[in-house]
């Protein structure tokens, strides 16, 4: 700008001329002034989340968005770039809230700058805290780090996926369904022994343990290829709600790719038993009343009968044998043939089955009447009626009422003998 002459008058209109010489200084005072830095700040930056890896380093290749001086007249921005440092998560390790939930870090930076290229602007900027945009600020040196860092919104380090190769397997007695339950103790889950950190995926250095609480599923029957609780081998198809559990100094830093493989197996359980008594008796006939006690607790009380699931055989001794899987078994407990006067002993078990074991036998010892002509003695029969065997051979035998009369039975029929005699000899003379 250039100014040619200077018009000068006082408030009473005179006027005056300003010496050339003394016109410099005079333009000088009269049009003095500074241009100031022009305040600058970073804005934000953003990176992606980055599985973990040991390392508390940031890929630079993660960055998602630069941050860059907000604030920079236009034409300046292409004589200035941005110089990269570096940048850190707080921790190495994966975040976790009280629920076991992934929490975001924050991102340390260091080193970042600007550099000016081509022209000398870099000067006509000072640099302000973003936080605290009243600041002064302060001057930006060419290729140093700056003092005010810019920041990076927090991210996340995420557990890296493992697969555990152990073998876990999972035990029951059957119990008429198909589900498993860890906590429930009757249901035995365990690791392969010397295989508890046997995972594929785990970095070198870290620590990691399966643990196998709060696992749920269901039975898939080998045999029966589907959902099932009858007895035999299977894989247990654990609940999709089951978040493995790990234990470890790193356990944080892992989660399970996939379902556990928990191999499952429901064992056969206890056979029940069976309760004998006597129906009838005859000199060479036994009828038996039988009933099949269950005594599971979870059994159904319908099905407590010999009509359920269970089958009961019978056979027939005059010995009280232990090797009673040699008799001869039958299918109903109906006896004929029989001697008169004679000790029988009566077994019954209840056959293995799909999800039963065998059951202890019972024994029963009975005697059978003299003769047929004995049959109507409702006394004696009612008296064996009462007989009940519960016992297993491996019991001391408990002898019956008829049992009772053992050798004694020919002198009790000795004395009715002599008694019928005398009556009818009383009824002649009289």
């Amino acid at each position: 700008m250039t100014i040619n002459s200077v018009h000068l008058e006082d408030e009473n209109e005179n006027q005056y001329t300003l010496r050339e010489e003394d016109k410099g200084e005079f333009l000088s005072l009269l049009f003095s002034g500074t241009i100031l830095p022009r305040k600058v700040t970073w804005t934000k930056g953003k990176i992606d989340d980055k599985l973990y890896n040991q390392s508390k380093n940031v890929d630079m290749n993660t960055i998602i968005e630069y941050p860059e001086l907000d604030n920079i007249i236009s034409d300046d921005k292409a004589y200035l770039s941005i110089n990269k440092g570096t940048l850190e998560f707080a921790s190495s390790n994966v975040s976790r809230g009280a629920n076991q939930e992934i929490l975001t870090q924050q991102i340390s930076v260091t080193g970042w700058g600007i550099s000016e290229k081509d022209k000398n602007v870099i000067s006509n900027y000072l640099l302000v805290d973003s936080n605290t945009s009243d600041t002064e600020g302060t001057r930006i040196i060419d290729g140093k780090p700056t003092e005010f860092q810019p920041s990076f919104e927090e991210a996340k380090i995420l557990p890296l996926p493992v697969t555990f190769a152990s073998e876990i397997t999972a035990k029951k007695v059957f119990d008429g369904i198909s589900s498993f339950d860890e906590q429930n103790e009757k249901h035995i889950f365990s690791i392969k022994e010397g295989d508890e950190s046997n995972f594929t995926g785990v970095l070198p250095g870290d620590e990691l343990i399966q643990t196998v609480a709060h696992i749920k599923g269901e039975h898939l029957s080998d045999e029966d290829a589907k959902i099932s609780g009858n007895s035999g081998s299977g894989i247990l198809l654990v609940d999709d709600n089951y978040v493995a559990k790990f234990e470890g100094a790193q356990a944080d830093n892992y989660y399970l790719a996939e379902n556990l493989l928990v191999n499952s197996e429901i064992t056969k359980a206890s056979g029940p038993i069976v309760e004998l008594t006597i129906n009838k008796i005859t000199a060479t006939t036994l009828s038996i009343d039988s009933t099949i006690i269950d005594k599971h607790d979870w059994f159904r009380p319908l099905l407590r009968t010999i009509d359920g699931p269970h089958t009961a055989i019978y056979a027939i001794s005059t010995e009280s044998d232990l090797s009673y899987h040699q008799l001869t078994w039958q299918k109903t407990p109906n006896f004929t043939k029989l001697n008169p006067n004679s000790r029988y002993y009566i077994y019954s078990y209840v056959m293995e089955s799909r999800n039963f074991l065998e059951g202890s036998p019972t024994i029963l010892p009975v005697h059978t009447l003299k003769s047929e002509a004995n049959d109507s003695s409702e006394h004696g029969r009612n008296k064996q009626k009462q007989q009940v065997a519960l016992f297993s051979p491996n019991h001391k035998e408990t002898k019956g009422i008829i049992g009772n009369l053992g050798d004694s039975a020919a002198g009790f029929g000795l004395v009715g003998v002599l008694l019928m005699v005398l009556v009818g000899w009383f009824k002649k003379y009289k």
